[in-house]
């Protein structure tokens, strides 16, 4: 599993979608938006729900898991 923070989310569609060989106006037909709205994403003009993110992940062939870990990187149990 790869873990990605929160703020890296835009970074990671970007190069996943590269790896991939996926243009923005690709990925957003296979996700169900815009060329411009991946674009707007990538570059953060532009906020994502976390429903867009899922739509975003499994198109790019992933399932959307969310988690917090604490900031002192213990658990409590």
């Amino acid at each position: 599993m790869e873990i990605v923070k929160f703020m890296d989310i835009p970074m990671w569609i970007r190069k996943e979608r590269k790896k991939q060989g996926y243009k923005q106006k690709h990925l957003g037909l296979k996700a169900g938006y815009t060329g411009d709205y991946i674009s707007s994403i990538e570059s953060r003009r532009n906020t994502i729900p976390l429903y867009t993110l899922e739509n975003i992940a499994s198109a790019l062939g992933y399932d959307l898991v969310i988690g917090m870990v604490k900031k002192d990187g213990k658990n409590s149990n």
